[in-house]
């Protein structure tokens, strides 16, 4: 019943991946459709759900000197691009800065995400009812902006190698940096969404085992299985590296959705 009244919208820019998504979902395409951007979209009621999505909008890089924040730029000097430094102009990125510690030794670099911001922002009034769930690499804002993450948490990799620099195989690199959850909560909570919950992916999906499957299925048969459920679950693997965030918009909750139920009363 559930499949049979699901309708699925896919938001992609791209069209050499919309042509590629659509042959992979062939099958389904009597209830599959595109959107180029979230302004396209209708309002709604469902769910709005995305898989390392934030960590891959651009971020604004800046440098604390010891007395004030400077923003990285890029320049091309000597046939090669680099970073320069220089005084922060952009007055939102001037407002963000304000809230940061003051405290951090010179030097100091990390990044904010104001693009999340504005996409929040815009998917707010998409959706009439309904949830936003987004699944992503991220700390909360006290361990984001710790005084032992000196090189804040911009990577960049190609062909699953980690490149020195975003200056490296451009255009061919995937440039990625953590989310700061605290904050991007706080703005989705002032765009109108209730935050439903936050959790690592090993607690996410022990809520899920536990409330749709029960705990036996914690030792399956298969092998395969086995060793595929403990990579995603384990601490040591992927279980603590990925978080999951819930929003909720004209949702009475009565109990937490079951992926939260073990969801940890600590920051991440």
């Amino acid at each position: 019943e559930f499949s049979a009244a699901l309708r699925y919208t896919i938001v992609e820019p791209f069209d050499v991946l919309r042509h590629r998504q659509s042959a992979a979902l062939a099958a389904f395409r009597d209830r599959v459709t595109w959107r180029s951007s979230l302004n396209e979209l209708a309002p709604f009621s469902g769910v709005h759900f995305s898989n390392e999505l934030l960590d891959s909008m651009p971020v604004h890089v800046v440098r604390w000197s010891g007395t004030e924040w400077r923003e990285r730029h890029v320049d091309f000097q000597e046939d090669s691009f680099r970073f320069v430094d220089l005084p922060t102009s952009n007055r939102e990125l001037i407002h963000h800065l304000a809230r940061l510690p003051g405290t951090l030794p010179a030097g100091y670099e990390t990044e904010v995400h104001l693009a999340s911001f504005l996409w929040i922002e815009e998917l707010a009034p998409k959706i009439t009812r309904g949830f936003v769930l987004a699944v992503d690499y991220g700390f909360a804002r006290e361990n984001f902006y710790a005084p032992h993450r000196t090189a804040g948490t911009l990577q960049v990799y190609a062909k699953h190698a980690v490149l020195r620099s975003p200056f490296e195989q451009i255009g061919h690199a995937d440039i990625t940096a953590h989310v700061e959850w605290s904050t991007f909560m706080e703005h989705a909570e002032e765009c109108g969404f209730e935050v439903a919950g936050l959790t690592d992916q090993h607690h996410f999906m022990s809520g899920l085992l536990a409330s749709e499957l029960g705990w036996e299925f914690q030792s399956p048969n298969e092998a395969k299985t086995k060793r595929a459920l403990q990579t995603l679950l384990h601490p040591g693997f992927l279980g603590m590296k990925f978080q999951f965030l819930a929003l909720s918009k004209e949702v009475d909750l009565v109990s937490p959705l079951s992926g939260f139920r073990f969801a940890r009363s600590t920051p991440i």
